[in-house]
């Protein structure tokens, strides 16, 4: 599994603690964010992740509050539900491989 360095971890959770304060297509970004570091290491990020969704469950916006529970789904099914079918998934869903963006220029060849 990939393995995360103390420094990255902590500047990671340096952004987390302004979540309050960041715009809301940040927070969102910071909550796929957390998502895609749990299925990564759910060692090293558990509490971070559940931080940053309890921050988010909170939060003024209702589309962050939204989000926030949905993906909760994925990585922290409810209780008693042991075999949660997005949770089964989540690595294939969030974790999928991506083909790198091709850039071009839209004058090219004029």
């Amino acid at each position: 599994m990939f393995q995360y360095s103390c420094c990255v971890l902590e500047h990671i959770s340096d952004k987390i603690i302004l979540f309050l304060f960041q715009e809301d297509i940040v927070k969102l970004q910071i909550l796929n964010l957390a998502v895609k570091l749990y299925l990564t290491n759910p060692k090293q990020t558990k509490l971070l992740c559940q931080y940053v969704f309890s921050l988010a469950r909170y939060d003024q916006n209702y589309d962050i509050r939204d989000r926030a529970r949905f993906l909760r789904q994925f990585i922290f099914p409810s209780a008693g539900v042991e075999n949660s079918k997005l949770a089964k998934h989540a690595k294939k869903i969030f974790l999928a491989p991506k083909p790198a963006p091709v850039l071009e220029s839209k004058f090219k060849g004029k």
